[in-house]
C-alpha cells in the first residue's frame, strides 16, 4: 500500500535514530490517509467561488516515542514532514517531557471485523461526485418551494484508511468511508447527517423537509407566550450537545484524575446510583456500517462494547492506556461519535405523541452558549432563540426564550422522556426547565 511506503522512512528512522547517547526505546505511529470530495452552496448559489467542488488527498500521522532516558514525545506530522524523518525526530526529541504513565505500547491484538467501507461512497470521493450535486439540488428545490431567500451548506464524501504501528508488533489497519451533508436555511435552522453509504436524495429530502417546516414556523412569532416552569423538548441535535457536554465529557479518565469531572473514580468502583434507575448508557462501536463504529482506537486498542451507566449506576469511565494504568483498571474505549452511544430510559415515543401530551411547552431547535457552561455542576442558563411554542396539541411559532436548570437533575427526574425522531440516532429529550421569554 502506498501509505505504508510513505511511512517506511519514519519507521526505519525510529529503529536507528540516536543522538547524544540517546536512542528510541519504543514508539507508536497512528496514521490516516484520506481522499475526499466536497461541494457547497453559499447564499443560495451552488458551487460558487466560496463553495466550489474541491477534491483533495492527504496523509497525516502522530508519532509517540519513549526515549532511552525514559522521557517521551508526541508529534503530529503531515505528508511533507514524513519525507524528512530525521528532522521530525529531532523536533520531537527537543519537545520531550516526563510522563511515565503515558508510555504504553501495545503488542499484537485481535481486532473485531466491522464493515465500514462502501465502494460506491469511495468512488464519489475519488472521481464521481454526481451524488453530491444531487443533494445540492434537493436542498435548492426545498428552499424554492418554501420561498426561502437563502440557504447554505455542504455535501462531502471521504475514503479513509487508518492504522496503528508500534515497536512491539501492533499492526492495525482499517478502511472506511463517510458521506455527509449539512444545510442551513434562512440563517435560522439546519440539519446534517453522516453515513458510511451514499445518502439518497429521497431520504435526504424527507429529513430536510421537516427542517424547512421548522424554519417556516420560526418566521412566525408566537403571540403572548408566557414563561415559567415548563416541559421542554430538546431536538436531537440539541439533545446531543447537552448530553455530550454534561454526561459524556464527565466520563473522561483524564478529567476524573484531574478533579475536573462531576464524577470520582469511587463512583464507578462503588456503582454509585446517581441518575434515574431506568437510565442506561452504553457504547456499541461494532454496528456494521455504523457512522460511529470503528475497529480500533488511535492507540491500537480493539473496539468493544462497554457500559457507561447501568440502571442509573455509573459503570465505567472512558480510560485510555495512560489513565487505565493510573487507576489500575482495564482500558475502556471512547465513542467515535454519538452514533456509537446507546441511551435508554423507559419506553421511547415519537414526537407527534409527545407534542400532543406536553400541554404548553417548547420545542428547542438550537441554543447559544453551551460551551460557556460549567459541565461539572450540570447547571445551564442558555439563550434559545430558535424555539417553537408547543400546545396544547399544536406546534406553533417562534419563541425567543432563555432556558435554565440543571441537566443532572433532568437525568434524575421522573419527567424525563426519550423521544424517537425518525432518522436520528440520538433521541430527543423531554426535560423540565425554567423558561424565560424575551
Amino acid at each position: 500500500m502506498r501509505l505504508l511506503r510513505e511511512l517506511r522512512p519514519l519507521r526505519q528512522a525510529l529503529e536507528s535514530w540516536h543522538a547524544d547517547g540517546t536512542r528510541v526505546s519504543d514508539w507508536r505511529i497512528s496514521w490516516t490517509w484520506e481522499r475526499g470530495a466536497e461541494v457547497g452552496v453559499k447564499d443560495a448559489e451552488p458551487a460558487n467561488v466560496h463553495s466550489p467542488l474541491t477534491m483533495a488527498e492527504g496523509v497525516s500521522a502522530r508519532v509517540f516515542i519513549q526515549w532511552s532516558d525514559g522521557q517521551i514525545s508526541s508529534r503530529r506530522a503531515e505528508r511533507a514532514e514524513l519525507a524528512r524523518p530525521g528532522e521530525l525526530l529531532s523536533s520531537a526529541r527537543a519537545a520531550r517531557y516526563e510522563d511515565p504513565d503515558a508510555a504504553n505500547f501495545l503488542g499484537p491484538q485481535a481486532w473485531p471485523d466491522v464493515p465500514l467501507f462502501s465502494l460506491a461512497t469511495a468512488s464519489v470521493a475519488e472521481d464521481a461526485p454526481v451524488p453530491l450535486a444531487a443533494l445540492l439540488e434537493v436542498a435548492g428545490k426545498l428552499a424554492a418551494a418554501h420561498r426561502f431567500s437563502t440557504y447554505s451548506g455542504t455535501v462531502s464524501a471521504a475514503h479513509r484508511r487508518a492504522g496503528v504501528l508500534t515497536s512491539r508488533g501492533c499492526e492495525a489497519e482499517g478502511e472506511s468511508t463517510a458521506f455527509s451533508y449539512y444545510f442551513w436555511f434562512e440563517g435560522q435552522a439546519g440539519e446534517g447527517w453522516t453515513r458510511r453509504e451514499i445518502i439518497s436524495p429521497e431520504v435526504a429530502r424527507g429529513r430536510l423537509a421537516e427542517t424547512c417546516d421548522h424554519v417556516r414556523r420560526l418566521g412566525e412569532r408566537e403571540a403572548a407566550f408566557a414563561g415559567g416552569a415548563l416541559p421542554v423538548l430538546l431536538h436531537p441535535q440539541v439533545a446531543e450537545a447537552f448530553f455530550t457536554t454534561y454526561f459524556l465529557a464527565n466520563l473522561s479518565g483524564e478529567r476524573i484524575w484531574n478533579r475536573q469531572s462531576a464524577f470520582r473514580i469511587e463512583h464507578f468502583r462503588e456503582r454509585a446510583l446517581l441518575f434515574r434507575e431506568d437510565l442506561s448508557v452504553r457504547l456499541d462501536p461494532l454496528v456494521p456500517y455504523g457512522a460511529g463504529s470503528y475497529r480500533f482506537t488511535s492507540e491500537g486498542l480493539p473496539a468493544r462494547r462497554a457500559d457507561y451507566l447501568v440502571c442509573g449506576r455509573l459503570a465505567s469511565p472512558m480510560l485510555d492506556l495512560k489513565y487505565a494504568r493510573r487507576f489500575g483498571l482495564e482500558p475502556v474505549p471512547p465513542p467515535a461519535g454519538i452514533e456509537s452511544v446507546i441511551i435508554e430510559a423507559g419506553a421511547m415515543e415519537g414526537p407527534e405523541k409527545i407534542l400532543g401530551e406536553m400541554g404548553r411547552g417548547l420545542l428547542v431547535l438550537g441554543v447559544l452558549g453551551l460551551h460557556t457552561q460549567d459541565h461539572t455542576s450540570g447547571e445551564f442558563s442558555l439563550s434559545a432563540p430558535q424555539s417553537l411554542a408547543v400546545g396544547p396539541g399544536r406546534l406553533g411559532g417562534r419563541v425567543r426564550a432563555g432556558l435554565s436548570g440543571n441537566f443532572f437533575e433532568c437525568l434524575r427526574s421522573p419527567a424525563l422522556r426519550l423521544v424517537r425522531f425518525p432518522g436520528f440516532h440520538m433521541p430527543g429529550l423531554l426535560i423540565p426547565a425554567i423558561v424565560a421569554v424575551d
